[in-house]
């Protein structure tokens, strides 16, 4: 008996075939995961850069900055003032536009209404 027959006895990594068939089902749905998390930080950094917003860190996002304390407050309240009617915001790796001009929310719902009819009609 050699010794890459003790090792990989029936399996190709682990020491049965259905460990190895197991792990390649979890890889396989941890890949398709990951690759659709990358697609929704794709739509949204171009999102971003057509809204624009304040530069935020690069894996905590705004969370620092506009947290949940006077400070933070005091920061989003800027943050309206430097960007009157819209602005993207992180919170981690995912992230979300903002709208506070009520034109803006106005154009926004009625498209959106306009969206709900066409599809249900």
């Amino acid at each position: 008996m050699t010794v890459s027959s003790v090792l990989f006895a029936d399996g190709f990594v682990f020491s049965t075939l259905l460990a190895d068939l197991l792990t390649l089902a979890a890889l396989a749905y941890m890949a398709a995961a990951m690759a659709s998390i990358g697609k929704y930080m794709a739509k949204f950094h171009y999102t971003a850069k057509i809204v624009g917003g304040p530069k935020s860190h690069w894996l905590l996002g705004d969370s620092v900055k506009y947290g949940y304390t006077h400070q933070g407050l005091m920061n989003s309240l800027e943050r309206i003032e430097e960007f009157p009617a819209m602005c993207t915001q992180y919170m981690g790796w995912f992230g979300h536009v903002q709208v506070y001009h009520p034109d803006c929310i106005k154009e926004i719902l009625a498209r959106s209404c306009e969206l709900i009819f066409y599809r249900s009609g």
